[in-house]
């Protein structure tokens, strides 16, 4: 018999019999938080972090959630104000992350050296990133090769690297990055979109309809929103002949990266 819609039978259960504030819950809010429903997420990471006030994750992902739901300046203000109490190098990083969502990159770079000196290997891929949106691209060519040389399978670290591999004109590299992210995550929204950009600037309307079809639909508005509004240094092409012209409407030309 098929399982009814919602969270998987364990977490309903561990909702159910946990205190609002138990850290245990918090597995269960990341599957709300991938659901994109962020008023419930927020309500349990805002729970457990009034619970565990010094909890690195509790706090780093109400943040995460905060931010996805469009209070990203509260976000960035909450894990600013713990940093005095959460002391590793993973959470300044997380705010180095954010930071580098929110398009402040000057102080993403700034933000992510402490993480970095520390040991943290995540603050590799961030500043990388905040480097490249700077373009400082040997720089940041150098960062993200660490970080992939630390963990060769940082998917975050090869999209990113991938994408600033495209913008040097060098795509038989960057596609061996987009290959092995979507050997490991086959659904890997950004993967895929890198992919479909890459076939619509050869032309290729064939390759770009395969990659297109692959992408999650919750991600295809926001991943081509993104790739055909003025991030990158050049104009973006215009897509292949042949495709729905429902799917290439005027996009916001202010919509951020992830």
């Amino acid at each position: 018999m098929a399982e009814k819609a919602g969270l998987a039978p364990a977490f309903e259960l561990r909702r159910s019999i946990s205190p609002a504030g138990d850290i245990l819950r918090l597995p269960a809010a990341e599957i709300l938080l991938d659901r994109l429903e962020f008023e419930k997420a927020e309500k349990v990471f805002r729970a457990a972090a009034a619970a565990w006030p010094a909890s690195e994750q509790a706090c780093g992902k109400l943040a995460e959630t905060m931010f996805c739901a469009g209070k990203r300046e509260a976000a960035l203000k909450l894990l600013a104000g713990k940093q005095a109490l959460i002391l590793s190098p993973g959470f300044r990083a997380w705010r180095g992350q954010l930071l580098l969502f929110r398009g402040r990159y000057k102080e993403a770079v700034e933000e992510l050296r402490r993480p970095i000196a520390s040991g943290n290997a995540l603050g590799w891929c961030w500043r990388g990133a905040a480097l490249f949106k700077l373009g400082s691209c040997g720089p940041a060519l150098s960062d993200l090769n660490t970080a992939v040389r630390i963990n060769p399978d940082d998917l975050e670290a090869r999209v990113w690297r991938a994408e600033l591999l495209r913008a040097r004109k060098e795509n038989k590299l960057a596609l061996e990055d987009l290959v092995r992210t979507l050997s490991i995550m086959p659904a890997h929204p950004w993967a895929l979109a890198n992919l479909a950009l890459m076939a619509a600037e050869r032309g290729d309307a064939d390759a770009f309809s395969s990659a297109y079809a692959r992408l999650p639909e919750t991600d295809k508005f926001i991943s081509l929103a993104h790739l055909f509004t003025g991030w990158r240094p050049v104009p973006a092409p215009r897509p292949p002949t042949g495709r729905p012209g429902s799917r290439w409407k005027t996009l916001p030309a202010d919509y951020s990266r992830r």
